[in-house]
């Protein structure tokens, strides 16, 4: 068993504190952001894997998923409205009102070309809708290149003509220290699993590690003020300026 088949097999409990990415939950954020898209919007969503995000959006919204033709037919089985690269968008200059890309750029080998492609194609105007990871494990190996920095992810939009807007801290302090710390305990015990070392015996210990640790961490949280000193994530939007 890997972390990907353990990940799968306790998705059921993510809104519980059973789950080791719990607090991945809690951020509301994006949701409200997509719904307050206007519903006139013409929508891409580069790396769309199941489309989750269509049920959010205002039903008038015209949604396109565009996903890469590997990572779709390969990797997650997956069936986007369109076939494309990131790095070369198939559609049109000033062709939509917003652009998502979640949890994708850190995928991609050249972050700045995917940038400037989003404002090409986005309308003056238009609005990016990005989400990435900063304090989080590799995931999807051997595509994840990067994590940056709220400055880094600046200076970027920066240099592609697009303007952060906002940019959402997810994830206290407490609340990213005990992810990654969940994290880490369930990839050493699946380790043991895998390997039948003798601290194997040890894993009937991890759901109630996991469970104390999320409690714990939930309640002295509520004595700490939010900050941007270690999310585990940044939902951001950026605005294609009217002129460009």
């Amino acid at each position: 068993m890997n972390l990907r088949t353990l990940k799968r097999f306790i998705k059921p409990l993510i809104k519980t504190p059973l789950h080791p990415q719990w607090y991945t939950s809690f951020d509301k954020h994006l949701k409200q952001l997509l719904r307050n898209t206007p519903s006139d919007s013409i929508v891409l969503d580069i790396g769309c894997f199941d489309m989750w995000p269509r049920q959010h959006l205002p039903a008038e919204a015209t949604y396109i998923g565009l996903d890469y033709f590997e990572t779709a037919t390969q990797w997650y089985h997956s069936k986007p409205h369109v076939f494309g690269d990131a790095l070369s968008l198939p559609f049109a200059s000033g062709a939509f009102d917003t652009v998502l890309l979640l949890d994708v750029l850190e995928h991609l080998e050249k972050d700045t070309t995917c940038l400037n492609e989003i404002q090409r194609v986005l309308k003056p105007g238009g609005v990016l809708i990005l989400q990435v990871p900063f304090l989080y494990p590799i995931h999807d190996a051997p595509r994840d290149f990067r994590r940056l920095t709220e400055y880094g992810l600046q200076l970027l939009a920066e240099n592609c003509g697009l303007k952060i807007e906002n940019i959402h801290y997810v994830g206290t302090p407490l609340q990213t220290a005990t992810l990654l710390g969940n994290l880490a305990l369930s990839h050493t015990m699946m380790e043991w699993v895998n390997r039948r070392h003798p601290l194997l015996l040890l894993v009937p210990v991890l759901p109630v590690t996991i469970v104390l640790g999320n409690l714990l961490s939930w309640l002295l949280d509520r004595f700490t003020l939010g900050t941007g000193f270690m999310p585990f994530r940044y939902t951001c939007t950026l605005i294609k300026p009217e002129n460009g």
